[in-house]
């Protein structure tokens, strides 16, 4: 994905969903550098709910790693998906 290094987090992270559907904080570390994804998550889903497409919502996936540690996965979905999970 080609991105604009001035974009905010947010953006970044909207830009990163409409592409690949799915983020992590270990994928959004390894392909942006160190941000706080679940602040830029946040931010879409209250002030910059004009980011995310119509028609779609970010959703929390909880998973658990090979270690059995818990971390958040999220996606952008179809809103009425959204609805069903």
């Amino acid at each position: 994905m080609k991105y604009d290094p001035k974009w905010s987090k947010p953006r970044l992270v909207i830009e990163h969903l409409k592409v690949l559907g799915r983020i992590t904080a270990a994928t959004a570390h390894q392909a942006y550098g160190y941000f706080w994804l679940p602040g830029a998550i946040f931010a879409l889903r209250n002030k910059q709910k004009h980011l995310v497409p119509e028609g779609k919502t970010i959703i929390t996936v909880p998973r658990v790693d090979v270690r059995g540690n818990p971390f958040a996965e999220y996606r952008l979905v179809p809103a009425d998906q959204a609805q069903a999970a």
